[in-house]
């Protein structure tokens, strides 16, 4: 029997990879099995919960190798963005929504290349997305879940993607954004939007890091981050005037 019609437990391997009890070993092992299965799988519907489900409880060393996969799957899945209730289909808790924005943000953080910045964490890299076209299709794919399942807790992924270097990736985001709408008094926002600023990213999010926190009467309050900011800014370290960048 040839190898690409033997038929594999796409179910079942996604819950034994999920399984806790299971060492690293036996989960890497498992991974080169429910690659293939998800390539395989015409009917992703079936699937998606148990892909995403339980994200947040998984040790780094899994998510270095999972990350990749599951994102492809995602590339492939034609899954319905715009009709709320997402997140309802999928019963992702608030855990697994908060660790798939932090995901999808880092995701798009990574412009393919050596010297992006900030450095991406191990399950961003060259070896899971090799090249501009899948790293370009599965920032898509996480722009639209996050559109449709993550609500305020995708609001920084989106701010990235939004000054993303591939126009679709980026009008989909800015899109996405003027749809559903930021309070640019949310605390949660606010904070990382500074979060963001401090790891480094491309200058063209930390002007516009520092565009909307000058909209933000919360963001002017927020204290000793809003005098830091002002002093990077003076002293020309870490922030280039529009002029400049232009």
């Amino acid at each position: 029997m040839k190898a690409s019609n033997v038929s594999l437990p796409t179910g079942a391997l996604l819950a034994q990879f999920h399984n806790p009890a299971l060492g690293p070993y036996v989960k890497n092992f498992n991974l080169i099995y429910l690659d293939v299965a998800l390539s395989r799988e015409q009917n992703l519907d079936i699937y998606s919960p148990q892909i995403l489900q339980g994200v947040s409880k998984l040790p780094p060393s899994a998510v270095k190798g999972y990350f990749p996969i599951m994102m492809r799957a995602l590339a492939r899945w034609k899954f319905d963005y715009e009709t709320p209730g997402l997140r309802e289909r999928l019963k992702l808790g608030d855990a697994d929504v908060k660790a798939l924005a932090k995901l999808f943000e880092n995701l798009l953080l990574y412009d393919g290349t050596l010297a992006s910045t900030p450095p991406p964490p191990p399950y961003v890299s060259k070896e899971g997305f090799p090249n501009l076209n899948v790293l370009n299709t599965a920032k898509l794919a996480a722009a639209k879940l996050t559109r449709g399942a993550l609500g305020k807790d995708g609001n920084l992924a989106l701010f990235i993607g939004a000054r993303d270097g591939n126009s679709e990736v980026a009008e989909f985001c800015a899109d996405a954004i003027k749809r559903g709408g930021v309070d640019l008094e949310e605390e949660q926002y606010i904070r990382g939007l500074y979060d963001l600023y401090a790891t480094g990213p491309r200058i063209n999010i930390k002007i516009a890091i520092v565009e909307t926190l000058g909209k933000s009467v919360l963001a002017a309050n927020t204290m000793p981050n809003m005098l830091r900011l002002v002093e990077e800014g003076f002293q020309g370290t870490r922030y280039l005037s529009q002029a400049d960048y232009r």
